[in-house]
């Protein structure tokens, strides 16, 4: 055997990683401080083994010291109390009855008071434990259930060991899951119903699963009526820490224990919770809008109102408050929408016949140049000022919320559901062969409405309709271009121009007036990162008092059954953009659910009726922005709803609801909050079909997509497509009735089916505050 050589032009194989080298890692840790300097002498100070292990663990202690910091609020002996929602989620359980039996496993020798059934709230000190407990009870109405929930630190759900959770229940604690919920503990309230031991514990496994459905944490299930159960409860809520929720602890948020108001002021008393509270942001109070702070006062060292040391501290007001903060020049103001200043004259050429408009031209016949859209312009604005400024269409229609339903026929119905074919007398042109011409033959008017109607009913049979989910079906006695007047061309749905800032006259009149952010995404990194500078830290007790408050909030919520609570709004959350959230339809809710029908939209602090628009998420390799417009929502399919709404930092979860007639609610589609973007353009696509009549070769002879030769070539410019794959482009016009010769890049079959694309841009609709009364809220 010969000797061999190792082959020294073997490929390397490459690093799998590019983020764990060792000089990637030098430079990540290096301690520099001036710039590397050239030469073997250089030193380089890196960093160690024991470097990177002492950096892990500062930033592992920084995470503790964050955690301890947030659960110290409620230790001492001024610690703030933590929130407890008791929510029966059975018709005969009575949470008082829960929250007895708990008091009771502390304490059986106690005198505890009457419980007030027209209360919300009970507190009190569990001092073998050293820990203050808030409970809140609000009575069976949904909205104050879901808040409680929302603002509280732990859910008891109350179960029943003789009947099953009722609809109301489920529908409540679907929502608290959806909306975001803190710690939760399940017990049963009449376990000792059940005399059998056996039975017991089947009955603790199976609502042990049906609440694992929902929380996935839930290891056990407690008896509130046994004395050890309830007392573990008590322990568990005394000494464990809340888990918390996001997208509230990163706003401060305030459970009112007290309220009273004077001169249009409204005085609230409470603990801080979440982050700290800026006087300069605005305050959401559910179901009434949102308020300016006018002063923060210090409620943890109340004064007497005659006090020798008033006159010391020149910050104390008439009821002896101390004042915190006040708010600043830099105070957040409640106007929502921007100032108008769009005043645009059109200076552009006389009117003239025009041709649909694709992309950024409109066509007209072979013998002319296309014509630049016509742009909307200040007046006194240059020729050469004018091409630097977005084009629009000065023919489109006044702003309507009317559906498209009533301008097109969709193809729904079946040939009773035609008008009657109109056409003239019979009438002889020439068929190509290439570039030669064949005869064609017009079909009398009793033979072309048979073949009509026969391919109409042949088309609903193969159901067309699934395969092409956008196609419309056009009435043979109307106009072509004066139905689709507002659609227009794409050359590609992915890259042709859209320019989302051209004016159209068809758009909500406070369309300019929204605020645009230029980046979303940085912005919302920016405010959450943002370090809490001020005296209203979270724990401390202290008395909000909010201006220019209606009479009708403290009158609603002075009632012992309403709970108030105060969130704290970030910077620009007032203001009115086009907003967009992901959002998937609930796997219960059956009924179809189309753009633009109201719904209840709850996010964050917030509840508003909507009418969201559904539509596709943009497209990763699309580089115009946008959105293909869906006319319903399909079940397991996530889309993306548009409303035109207050402002949203941070992916806030997003719940839906249909108000039925009965004054109940259904759980309709649930999601997160996505972005607030008003550079997004969301598209409706309508597809027009036709039928291949004759074929030869490459050359088509289509019908049934128009119905004169006048829309034929209005059309004339946008590009044929055919479900197997073949594309083209209109040639030219036959006949009376609209048929019309086509050429294509490959062969067709009599099977196939050539269609057009046309688009039109759709506007959402604005939301409304959903406000408190009799109505909606009992």
């Amino acid at each position: 055997m010969s000797h061999h050589h190792r082959s020294n032009v073997k490929p390397k194989k490459p690093f799998k990683s590019k983020h764990a080298s060792k000089s990637s890692l030098k430079e990540r840790y290096s301690n520099n401080v001036e710039p590397k300097r050239a030469g073997p002498k250089s030193i380089q100070h890196t960093s160690t083994k024991a470097d990177r292990r002492n950096n892990a663990k500062q930033i592992q202690l920084n995470k503790r010291n964050e955690v301890a910091m947030n659960n110290r609020i409620f230790g001492g002996k001024n610690g703030a109390p933590k929130v407890v929602t008791i929510v029966p989620l059975c018709a005969n359980v009575d949470p008082w009855n829960i929250l007895k039996n708990l008091l009771t496993s502390v304490d059986p020798e106690g005198d505890f008071p009457l419980f007030e059934e027209n209360s919300y709230q009970y507190s009190t000190v569990i001092t073998r434990f050293k820990q203050k407990l808030q409970f809140l009870i609000p009575g069976k109405n949904f909205y104050s259930l879901v808040d409680a929930c929302k603002a509280s630190d732990y859910v008891v759900f109350g179960l029943s060991a003789t009947q099953e959770v009722d609809e109301f229940g489920e529908l409540v604690v679907r929502t608290a899951q959806c909306q975001g919920i803190s710690s939760v503990i399940s017990v049963v309230d009449d376990m000792s119903v059940i005399n059998n031991m056996k039975t017991r514990g089947d009955v603790k496994k199976s609502l042990q699963s049906y609440m694992n459905f929902f929380f996935s944490d839930q290891d056990r299930v407690f008896a509130s009526d046994v004395s050890q159960d309830a007392l573990n409860v008590v322990r568990a809520l005394c000494t464990s820490h809340p888990r918390g929720i996001f997208w509230r602890d990163s706003r401060a948020y305030l459970l009112a224990q007290d309220t009273d108001y004077k001169d249009g002021k409204l005085f609230v008393k409470g603990v801080v919770r979440g982050k700290g509270l800026d006087p300069d942001s605005l305050i959401h109070i559910p179901g009434f809008g949102d308020f300016q702070i006018n002063y923060i006062y210090d409620a943890s060292d109340l004064k007497p109102k005659n006090s020798d040391t008033m006159e010391e501290d020149k910050n104390v007001n008439e009821a002896g408050l101390v004042e915190l903060a006040a708010p600043t020049e830099n105070q957040e103001q409640l106007e929502t929408l921007a100032p108008n200043d769009f005043n645009m004259e059109m200076e552009m050429e006389p009117e003239h016949p025009r041709g649909v408009r694709l992309d950024d031209f409109y066509y007209l016949d072979d013998e002319q140049e296309p014509v630049p859209v016509p742009k909307r312009v200040p007046k006194g604005t240059s020729s050469y000022q004018a091409t630097w400024i977005p084009g629009v269409d000065e023919e489109e229609e006044q702003y309507s919320d009317v559906e498209d339903t009533e301008l097109l026929i969709e193809n729904e119905g079946g040939p009773e559901d035609e008008q009657p074919v109109s056409e003239k007398d019979e009438s002889e042109a020439d068929e190509a062969d290439d570039t030669k011409s064949e005869m064609f033959v017009e079909l009398n008017e009793e033979e072309e409405t048979r073949q009509y109607e026969e391919y109409r009913q042949k088309v609903k049979e193969q159901q067309e309709e699934l395969e092409f989910p956008d196609e419309l079906e056009l009435d043979p006695k109307e106009l072509a271009r004066e139905r689709l007047k507002k659609y227009r061309g794409l050359r590609s749905f992915f890259t042709s121009p859209w320019d989302a800032e051209e004016y159209d006259p068809s758009e909500p009149p406070e369309w300019r007036q929204l605020f645009k952010l230029e980046n979303y995404r940085n912005l919302k990194n920016k405010l959450y990162k943002q370090p809490f500078i001020g005296e209203a830290k979270p724990g401390k007790l202290v008395v909000v008092e909010l201006r220019d408050v209606p009479l009708s909030v403290y009158e609603y919520y002075k009632q012992p059954s309403n709970m108030l609570v105060l969130y704290s709004l970030m910077a620009y959350e007032n203001k009115t953009s086009v907003s967009h959230f992901t959002v998937t339809k609930h796997s219960e809710y059956e009924d179809p659910l189309a753009s633009k029908e109201e719904l209840i939209l709850q996010v964050g602090p917030r509840r508003l009726y909507v009418k969201p628009l559904y539509s596709d998420a943009p497209s990763s390799g699309a580089t115009n922005n946008l959105q293909k417009y869906h006319k319903y929502l399909q079940p397991k399919v996530p889309a993306l709803g548009t409303i035109i709404g207050p402002i949203v930092f941070g992916g806030l979860p997003v719940t839906l609801f249909k108000p039925m007639p009965d004054g109940s609610l259904r759980l309709a589609a649930t999601g997160s909050f996505l972005k607030s973007d008003a550079s997004s353009v969301i598209v409706k696509r309508a597809v027009l079909t036709g039928h291949p009549f004759k074929i030869n070769k490459k050359i088509i002879t289509i019908r049934y997509m128009f119905f004169n030769p006048e829309d034929v070539m209005w059309f004339k410019p946008i590009q044929l497509f055919t479900k197997q794959g073949r594309t083209g482009f209109i040639k030219e016009p036959l006949g009376t009735h609209g048929y019309f010769k086509a050429t294509f890049n490959g062969k067709l079959t009599v099977q196939d089916t050539v269609a057009m694309s046309l688009y039109k841009r759709m506007y959402p609709v604005r939301s409304r505050l959903l406000t408190l009364n009799e109505d909606n809220f009992q």
